[in-house]
């Protein structure tokens, strides 16, 4: 494939990294930026360098990964589509469900794929952690909590998008994994309520702290807690009727259960193994295969949960759905 990178941040210069690792395929890119983009160029030995993606799409262009910040992403990911592209965009979809509607819209028009890079759907302890709550092994799901401190994402990113709403920052939105990997494990909410503020990092214009109650129709209740205060990583502990689960996303899973045994499981989480295990989903997916990944339309859900809770938090109020 020829494959398009939009924006080379961090992630897309990790794209880019995963692009060419695969093998076979002729990678692309494109930067506003343009040290940026001539330095990106330089360093991965991409020949072709754009300023302007939509220069780049005149010239035959299969795939498009888009990795810009989120408020753009819908214009490149339209544009994509339009000029006869799949597209795998960055998560969230997009910053607003309006262009992200449009996004989808543009996908069904088009009969082209869309994906939203949702990585964490690909580690192999959340498939596992899947596996298990779908079985039954441990009886019925009643409730998850979930932590997430990284304060290192604001240290790592080379553009400052995510310190401002205007162009897509908020850490709910910036940390949707979350919201994403628990509706794929128990299904559409039924209520919510959620407080953000800014408490820490006042360098921001947007919020640093949440904390999210969740209600599934399943009747599963989950609770989130995310800062960009301390880096403590993630973790999810899931109560069942029979024992617990608990994953930590370093690799390590473990399953109690009410007779008092205990199973432990570790696995290897390579961040580019994952990026890659994504893009081979992607491929598939364009192929036509029947595979599991993570649909316009899933992202779209995820966003307009996403902004229900920013509502929830400035109406003081607890949503229904």
């Amino acid at each position: 494939m020829r494959v398009l990178v939009i924006g080379t941040g961090s992630i897309g210069r990790r794209h880019i990294d995963v692009v060419q690792s695969a093998g076979g395929h002729e990678v692309v890119i494109c930067e506003v930026d343009k040290s940026n983009a001539d330095e990106a160029g330089e360093k991965y030995g991409v020949s072709e360098v754009f300023y302007d993606y939509k220069e780049a799409l005149k010239t035959d262009i299969d795939v498009a990964i888009v990795c810009t910040p989120n408020a753009y992403h819908a214009d490149a990911t339209i544009a994509a589509l339009e000029a006869g592209c799949d597209v795998l965009v960055e998560k969230p979809i997009d910053s607003n469900t309006k262009d992200a509607k449009a996004m989808v819209e543009a996908a069904e028009r088009t009969g082209r794929t869309l994906m939203v890079g949702y990585t964490l759907r690909v580690y192999p302890g959340v498939e596992e952690l899947k596996g298990i709550l779908s079985s039954g092994i441990i009886g019925k799901p009643v409730s998850a909590r979930v932590t997430l401190s990284a304060a290192v994402t604001l240290v790592l990113n080379k553009s400052d998008y995510r310190r401002k709403y205007e162009t897509g920052g908020g850490i709910i939105y910036d940390y949707s994994h979350e919201i994403d990997y628990l509706r794929y494990f128990f299904g559409d909410i039924k209520r919510y309520a959620c407080f953000v503020d800014l408490q820490v990092k006042k360098e921001l214009t947007c919020d640093d702290v949440a904390e999210i109650i969740l209600q599934y129709k399943s009747g599963v209740m989950a609770s989130i807690h995310m800062d960009y205060v301390l880096d403590g990583g993630r973790t999810i502990t899931v109560i069942c009727e029979n024992g617990m689960v608990e994953y930590d996303f370093n690799g390590n899973l473990r399953v109690e259960k009410s007779d008092g045994s205990v199973d432990e499981i570790k696995y290897d989480n390579v961040r580019n193994t994952l990026f890659g295990k994504q893009f081979e989903l992607f491929a598939k997916a364009r192929a036509g295969e029947d595979v599991s990944y993570v649909t316009g339309e899933d992202g779209l859900a995820v966003l307009q949960i996403c902004e229900n809770l920013y509502e929830a938090n400035a109406s003081n109020i607890v949503g229904l759905v």
